[in-house]
């Protein structure tokens, strides 16, 4: 980690919290405070209030106008979701009843990228079950190891993340949009990885194919 003294003043702000005085980056005050913002259990949004990263005590409502009136006298770009909190007075009720919808999918986006593996393993069954019609040649094993299932989600975290989107986004513009690319990109996958989920072959003069993950082995002749 860089030391603080070689950021220009700009930079950086000095803080009194609880009586000590504290040396921050902006930069990184933002980056932790959108952390809290976006923070979420599951698929449900659940904001947190900034912190002070030294001490993990929560900084003071002063402490928010102090470093939101620094970001304006610098070059940083402000995140939107800032400067809507800071127009409620930092109050983030409001802020989660005002912005719900941007919260919720950003909740998504967190479960799909860190959900706990087993869930989105299991989504993941559920999903191509419910698509067996466009997706039809998937083989994804029954009890498989964790590895199995590290593989597949890595595989196709990006199909989930369309899903989630459509299931349980409550803007309804977003969802008809996720259901739409989640349909076309599922004919694409399965154009690209016939029989995903297991290890196939090609023999034939023109290709050998053994990129998809898995334990079987499927000849085509």
């Amino acid at each position: 980690m860089t030391p603080l003294h070689f950021f220009p003043k700009w930079q950086k702000i000095i803080l009194l919290h609880y009586n000590t005085i504290y040396t921050f980056r902006l930069s990184d005050l933002v980056g932790i405070w959108l952390v809290e913002i976006y923070n979420s259990s599951e698929l449900s949004p659940s904001p947190q209030k900034l912190k002070n990263p030294y001490t993990n005590l929560t900084f003071k409502v002063h402490n928010l106008y102090n470093i939101y009136f620094a970001l304006i006298n610098t070059s940083y770009s402000i995140p939107p979701i800032l400067t809507e909190l800071f127009q409620m007075g930092f109050n983030l009720k409001k802020l989660t009843t005002d912005c719900y919808p941007r919260l919720r999918d950003m909740a998504i986006n967190n479960f799909v990228k860190d959900g706990d593996i087993h869930i989105l393993f299991d989504d993941i069954i559920q999903m191509f079950r419910e698509y067996n019609n466009i997706v039809r040649t998937v083989s994804i094993k029954n009890n498989p190891s964790i590895n199995y299932k590290k593989n597949i989600i890595k595989k196709t975290r990006y199909l989930l993340k369309l899903y989630y989107l459509y299931n349980y986004t409550v803007n309804p513009l977003m969802q008809t949009r996720s259901l739409a690319t989640l349909k076309k990109k599922l004919r694409t996958f399965e154009m690209m990885y016939p029989y995903f989920g297991t290890k196939y072959v090609f023999k034939d003069k023109y290709m050998t194919n053994n990129a998809i993950i898995g334990e079987n082995i499927i000849i085509h002749n």
